[in-house]
């Protein structure tokens, strides 16, 4: 096992922690790596910091620096990296993350072992920068928390519509996969065009978490998942609605979502579900009122709950009483938001 590993960063006035990032990276246990950082036009000390980490591992060949003469962002970015990773796997990170010695490694050999995986990350843990809680992702953490996914394929095929199972900066993907289907980071999907990434890569074939947390995930001020977290939510929507679409697909169920569905679309699938009620298996019925469920609370969380339906959904027999705790709580709680405005 001595595949060359093509590690891909964007970086973007990251002079703060894009050394350590790098070191972190070149004390791999995985022997036969090469690292592709692109610099998106960063202001501040971060091309300098390249170049003498560039010059100082100039001998392995084993750091690329790339450099944007403006700032492209990080789609653009991550696209041009690609095209100069020359290995048979791609393995993701960001330049203000530090990952574990063992996390190349431990990826690929699972990697080889089970060629049918296409992709495969693990977990991460979280780290407050200076302890401050920054954005979605420090509100609903602590420092030190572990952040973690479904392992395997199926699960990971039922759950993925309701939220993101895969952290970026441990991901590790063939690199044929990009090549062969043609697929890239889509710049219609703003700041969720990993989760965007994970799908196309899903509805080609398997992938996989490991039960490892494999890197030092950094929230602070100035990254990208703090900053633009409301541009983030809106197309993680979009997104959601195509995985729920593609599992139904899976599950052989002929029905299918707009983006702009709206809660009588949902009444006409509680229906369809209910009809099916004897005919599909249990574990099938059960992922159908999981995806109402959802399909309910992101209407609910974009303020559109509504009494009428409330009470229609309240009547439906097939939620649990959890479930229907939470929209009758989520429900009200929207409502009251809509009067105060």
């Amino acid at each position: 096992m001595n595949n060359l590993v093509s590690v891909l960063i964007s970086a973007y006035n990251a002079e703060k922690y894009i050394e350590e990032c790098i070191r972190a990276i070149m004390l791999q246990s995985y022997n036969n790596i090469e690292v592709i950082v692109v610099n998106d036009g960063s202001t501040d000390n971060t091309q300098e910091i390249l170049n003498r980490l560039s010059h100082e591992y100039a001998r392995g060949g084993e750091l690329l620096v790339l450099q944007n003469e403006t700032n492209l962002g990080l789609i653009k970015s991550l696209n041009k990296g690609l095209t100069y990773c020359n290995g048979k796997y791609v393995a993701r990170t960001d330049a203000d993350d530090i990952v574990e010695p063992f996390w190349i490694e431990t990826i690929v050999e699972k990697m080889e072992r089970e060629p049918d995986l296409l992709a495969v990350g693990g977990f991460i843990t979280i780290l407050h920068d200076n302890d401050v809680p920054l954005g979605k992702v420090g509100k609903y953490t602590k420092n030190k928390d572990v952040w973690k996914g479904c392992l395997e394929y199926e699960e990971i095929l039922r759950e993925f519509p309701f939220k993101n199972q895969f952290t970026h900066p441990t991901m590790v993907i063939r690199n044929d996969v990009f090549k062969k289907y043609n697929l890239f980071y889509d710049e219609k999907y703003p700041h969720a065009e990993d989760y965007k990434l994970w799908l196309e890569i899903l509805k080609r074939g398997k992938m996989a978490n490991i039960p490892q947390s494999f890197t030092y995930y950094r929230v602070h001020h100035n990254q990208i998942s703090s900053k633009y977290s409301d541009i983030q939510e809106k197309s993680a929507r979009r997104i959601r609605i195509e995985a729920t679409n593609f599992l139904l697909q899976k599950l052989g169920i002929n029905y299918s979502f707009q983006e702009n569905y709206c809660f009588n679309d949902l009444s006409d699938f509680a229906e369809f579900i209910s009809s099916k009620k004897n005919i599909l298996p249990a574990s099938d019925f059960k992922s159908l009122n999981v995806v109402l469920f959802n399909m309910i609370l992101n209407l609910i969380y974009q303020n559109c709950g509504s009494i009428e339906f409330l009470l229609y959904i309240l009547k439906y027999k097939h939620l649990n009483l959890l479930q229907k705790r939470k929209i009758l709580s989520k429900t009200l709680k929207s409502l009251i938001r809509r009067r105060n405005k």
